[in-house]
């Protein structure tokens, strides 16, 4: 399960702008698999109230 902070930058005092939240698998018998779904969920400055999906 992913639900983290989504912030400007990649500093630890960086400004918050929403969540990114989602889910991950991985398997592996043969080769790599991976699933992973993941929303940007914006809360706040140009882009608040949109989200932007991502499915690999």
């Amino acid at each position: 399960m992913i639900d983290d902070p989504l912030t400007v930058g990649p500093e630890p005092n960086s400004t918050i702008v929403g969540r990114a939240q989602g889910i991950y698998g991985l398997a592996d018998q043969n080769e790599d698999a991976l699933l992973m779904t993941l929303n940007f969920v914006f809360t706040t400055g140009k882009y608040k109230g949109s989200t932007l999906s991502i499915m690999l």
